[in-house]
């Protein structure tokens, strides 16, 4: 729940063709997936959850929306 009474839905989206080149593309990704990771533990804890997703941006919120509104989040 926000500070303004509203339900919150934190969640990242990768962008899998901006993480740099092939010699620092593991680094990278482990870095972020650990850091991700670590997000996810801490919200866990206050009883949430860091949602995850990886493809094209407009698609991705299309389909949350879509779905978050067919259970009843707005």
């Amino acid at each position: 729940m926000s500070s303004h009474g509203m339900k919150s839905l934190p969640l990242h989206m990768s962008f899998v063709s901006l993480i740099g080149s092939e010699n620092s593309k593991f680094h990278r990704f482990r870095f972020l997936h650990e850091s991700l990771q670590n997000l996810d533990n801490s919200f866990q804890k206050n009883g949430g959850r860091l949602y995850t997703f990886r493809g094209e941006t407009i698609r991705t919120l299309e389909m949350l929306i879509k779905v978050n509104q067919s259970i009843g989040i707005r």
